[in-house]
């Protein structure tokens, strides 16, 4: 029985082919080695960011410990200060979108989500830091260049779609991080000033 479906399926495939003409056929060869080509470019690419460049070394190892061992939450308890940081460590990732890959899109949707970060981190008691366990920014701005590394369509096509809505969110979450700084300046000197009269 199984083999009476191989001879049928054999047979559909001659016909199949038989069908082709010659023009389609040269045009599927076209194809197969221009994605064999794209394929040896991306291998090469990759291989020679692997070998010559410290920040695409810099920045998957970010991933990795920042991410991966769950360091960006532990150095985000320091207020403040431990999210700038974990803002800092991040610049990697930058330089390759703007040096390496030549993409402001990209370097764009990797500001969009260290400001997130950091945004996130400035929620008080805790909280930001849990949601921070959650968020992995390095992972997600490691996929985005990996994507425009390996030349993959769709997510090089989602960040440059994307590009305007993340220079507004940049804006607007930078908007927020100033109203949240001085809401907590404020609270601080009102607290201090409490301090004082008492």
């Amino acid at each position: 029985m199984a083999e009476d479906k191989i001879v049928r399926r054999r047979a559909a495939v001659q016909q199949e082919d038989a069908l082709l003409s010659d023009k389609e056929v040269a045009r599927l060869e076209a194809a197969e080695q221009a994605e064999t080509q794209r394929l040896n470019r991306k291998a090469e690419r990759l291989a020679e960011l692997e070998r010559d460049s410290v920040t695409f070394n810099i920045a998957k190892n970010l991933k990795k410990y920042l991410d991966d061992y769950y360091l960006d939450p532990l150095i985000g308890l320091i207020p403040v200060v431990g999210d700038s940081i974990n803002g800092l460590i991040a610049l990697p990732m930058l330089w390759l979108a703007l040096v390496r890959l030549k993409s402001i899109p990209l370097a764009l949707a990797i500001i969009y989500n260290l400001t997130l970060d950091f945004l996130l981190g400035l929620i008080p008691f805790f909280i930001g830091d849990l949601i921070d366990l959650f968020n992995k920014a390095n992972k997600k701005n490691y996929r985005l260049v990996m994507g425009f590394v390996e030349e993959d369509k769709k997510i090089m096509r989602e960040v440059n779609q994307k590009a305007v809505g993340s220079a507004i969110g940049i804006a607007v979450i930078c908007w927020i991080i100033y109203l949240v700084a001085s809401w907590i300046s404020e609270l601080t000197q009102t607290i201090l000033n409490a301090i004082q009269t008492a």
